[in-house]
């Protein structure tokens, strides 16, 4: 599930528009590169992702073992 699947509830951003904008004008970053696509899939290889939204905000994206 990417960032753009939510529901926005976790505030990251507003709403799911708001991130698929977000990101198809390049304004988010994983592993510090740019992605424009909003329903790009990530593969379980690739985490933990660090993401990173405009200039201040970072987080890291991971998967927790059930």
């Amino acid at each position: 599930m990417t960032e753009v699947d939510k529901d926005g509830s976790d505030g990251r951003f507003k709403s799911k528009a708001e991130a698929k904008r977000t990101i198809s004008q390049g304004g988010v970053r994983f592993n510090g590169v740019k992605i424009t696509d909003p329903y790009h899939v990530f593969y379980t290889k690739d985490f933990p992702i660090i993401v990173e939204i405009g200039k201040k905000r970072k987080f890291i994206l991971a998967i927790k073992d059930a």
